[in-house]
């Protein structure tokens, strides 16, 4: 098989495995709730980190916090963060769910304006 059909299957299998990891998270929420979610490269713990100390009203400073905490994966937490800014500052969503398709995880980054 070609490159470009291994990409096609693997994402297929990545997305199945999201479906089935994230829908239960679903039922803890109002129906009508804007929920973006990102499958992401990441360990499990990393992942984790990025949830719990990630703040977008100190979004610079707590982004370098975690990317000098976990430096071997600096380009993926900004990539990630940049998409947890952009889903929650510019289309209002307030929950993004990732998923390590590394590790079979989910965590919930919640952003609930005041």
């Amino acid at each position: 098989p070609n490159a470009e059909k291994l990409q096609t299957v693997k994402k297929k299998r990545i997305n199945t495995l999201a479906s089935m990891k994230i829908a239960p998270l679903f039922n803890f929420m109002n129906s009508r709730a804007l929920v973006e979610v990102f499958a992401v490269d990441l360990p499990a713990v990393v992942l984790r980190d990025v949830v719990v100390s990630l703040e977008l009203r100190r979004f610079d400073e707590s982004l370098k916090k975690l990317m000098e905490a976990h430096s071997k994966f600096k380009g993926h937490i900004s990539h990630v963060a940049g998409l947890i800014k952009m889903a929650c500052m510019q289309k209002k969503a307030p929950f993004c769910v990732l998923y390590s398709y590394r590790d079979d995880v989910t965590a919930m980054f919640m952003h609930l304006p005041r």
